[in-house]
């Protein structure tokens, strides 16, 4: 509930926020691992998403770091920044976060893997980029 510590995962309420559109199907396979392998959220969350950038092709690989502590409470609806808030209210958010406007810009590169199911219908499971 404080950051990207799994809560989402332990508290599905947040599958409803506007930012995690799109993200329900995900949480039992992520919740699947917690109980599996006796690992907090966030750590199986975080492997989740490793895991997925190695499978790109050219990917480096990382190291993971285990370790985090289990959720404790639910994040706050619009804890997130949204895709449709506007540039000022992101940086506004992410800077509140401790993130500068470079890191920023960083974090969102990072985003290679995904698709854009739920944020225009028009678009919907458009890449959001060319990786196959």
């Amino acid at each position: 509930g404080g950051g990207a510590d799994g809560s989402i995962v332990q508290y599905p309420i947040e599958t409803t926020y506007t930012e995690n559109v799109g993200l329900a199907s995900s949480v039992p396979d992520i919740m699947d691992i917690v109980t599996r392998y006796n690992v907090t959220p966030g750590d199986a969350l975080h492997f989740a998403a490793m895991v997925g950038d190695e499978l790109c092709p050219g990917s480096p690989t990382f190291k993971f770091m285990a370790g985090r502590p289990p959720p404790k409470m639910v994040a706050k609806d619009g804890f997130v920044p949204s895709a449709t808030d506007s540039v000022g209210k992101i940086l506004g958010r992410m800077n509140e976060a401790g993130f500068s406007a470079s890191d920023l810009v960083a974090l969102l590169a990072s985003h290679s893997v995904g698709r854009a199911d739920d944020v225009d219908p028009v678009i919907a499971g458009a890449p959001f980029d060319s990786t196959p």
